[in-house]
């Protein structure tokens, strides 16, 4: 994966540096210990993106500074239009660094093909579990070992992007406790990798 350049991790940096020169100015007790968690966060992803460029990073980077900026949004507009210039710093820089750090799209299809099925094989599960009795259960689509072998390829992909999957891990590993709600969590963790 790519690294920085020294534009843009002096651009990061500065950036922080604001961030947290604007924050020490705050003076809303009421907000102040959520505003130090969301920049302790925000600080965690931005040194990891500095180490190492790959979608993960960015993605949390851009995770963690929504979250701040969503706290910020609670404060006065003084304080927070103190903070907006390097809200906006960070943003566009990240834009940047996001367009070097892409998850292919192959593999963002192949994500999606495999939500897809986890999908319909959680309203077929759902529908059995209402189904009148004295009806006969149909085949479940999709199944598990098949599910697994596409998850298998998957995970290996998304390894190598940075990303840690604990869920999909689940259904790789071949656990036959893989259960309804699991089908959920690992949809959840799709999701959040593709957005």
């Amino acid at each position: 994966m790519p690294h920085l350049d020294d534009r843009s991790r002096s651009s990061l940096q500065e950036a922080l540096a604001s961030i947290s020169s604007s924050l020490a100015a705050v003076d809303d007790q009421m907000f102040l210990m959520q505003l130090r968690l969301g920049e302790t966060v925000l600080q965690r992803a931005v040194y990891e993106l500095l180490e190492e460029v790959n979608p993960r990073t960015v993605k949390d980077t851009e995770f963690a500074l929504n979250d701040l900026i969503g706290f910020v949004g609670e404060l006065s507009d003084t304080d927070s239009g103190n903070l907006e210039p390097a809200f906006e710093r960070l943003k566009s820089e990240l834009l940047t660094i996001k367009s070097s750090a892409v998850l292919p799209n192959d593999l963002v299809a192949r994500l999606t093909d495999l939500r897809g099925k986890l999908v319909t094989r959680r309203k077929a599960i759902d529908r059995d579990t209402y189904r009148d009795p004295g009806v006969a259960a149909e085949p479940l689509p999709h199944d598990p070992a098949t599910l697994r072998k596409d998850a298998a390829r998957l995970r290996e992909e998304l390894q190598r992007s940075g990303f840690g999957t604990p869920v999909m891990d689940k259904l790789v590993d071949g656990s036959e406790e893989f259960r309804m709600h699991d089908l959920s969590e690992l949809i959840d963790e799709i999701d959040v990798i593709t957005e």
